[in-house]
């Protein structure tokens, strides 16, 4: 099974998403904030899978997804 804190937080800083330049800004970033470099990873679960009803990943659409 996947597993949030180790295998989706590292992808989501490795590819900047919770940087300051990006959804870990104080505002977000297009209606979506992450905390900055992870340091809230229960906020974070919670920003992605139940915010906006669970539809920040689209499975029909990954790359459309976020």
């Amino acid at each position: 099974p996947v597993h949030f804190n180790n295998d989706i937080m590292p992808i989501l800083s490795k590819l900047g998403c919770n940087s300051g330049g990006c959804h870990g800004k104080q505002s977000g970033q297009n209606g979506f904030k992450l905390s900055v470099f992870g340091f809230d990873p229960k906020a974070d679960f919670n920003a992605l899978v139940k915010e906006a009803r669970g539809r920040r990943v689209s499975l029909a659409a990954p790359g459309g997804s976020l």
